[in-house]
């Protein structure tokens, strides 16, 4: 499948807009776009309300990037997972 919004691995890419390359939505609205056009997927993101009320979304989360070493044959394999 052809998806503009992540990368090979599954992350979403950098330099995504908000408006312009995707729109935050409700859930009860995304069902509904999804019974309408039999879409997805679903990128899912936490958000918290401020004090003016406004909801604020981390959209990109916590990314851990992580290089694993075996010492007993000091070959190393790197892994990257996105949280949020």
């Amino acid at each position: 499948a052809d998806d503009w919004a992540t990368s090979t691995s599954g992350l979403l890419k950098s330099g995504l807009r908000e408006r312009f390359d995707f729109e935050i939505v409700p859930e009860s609205a995304w069902l509904k776009l999804q019974g309408w056009y039999r879409g997805g997927p679903a990128i899912c993101r936490r958000g918290s309300r401020q004090p003016s009320g406004e909801v604020q979304v981390e959209v990109y989360g916590l990314r851990l990037h992580a290089r694993f070493v075996d010492p007993t044959s000091e070959k190393a394999a790197e892994t990257e997972v996105e949280l949020g």
